[in-house]
């Protein structure tokens, strides 16, 4: 498929993770509609969705800071 060419799939493409051949880039989706979109412009499913992909989308993995209780300063 070349460069702004659009190919209909003719089937519902599921959510998971996508690889692009061309720019060598991956992307995990969670919705029907941009794994069509995707699959409409050459990238080809490569895996499932985890449930870890949902809840951390960027792989920030970032523990929250823990807050101190007010109380703890007074004396």
């Amino acid at each position: 498929m070349a460069l702004g060419e659009e190919k209909n799939t003719y089937k519902i493409n599921e959510p998971g993770k996508y690889y692009d051949p061309v720019s060598k880039k991956s992307l995990v989706v969670t919705m029907h509609a941009g794994a069509d979109a995707l699959a409409r412009m050459g990238w080809e499913r490569v895996g499932d969705v985890t449930e870890e992909d949902i809840k951390d989308p960027y792989n920030l993995k970032e523990e929250t800071p823990k807050v101190k209780d007010a109380k703890e300063g007074v004396k």
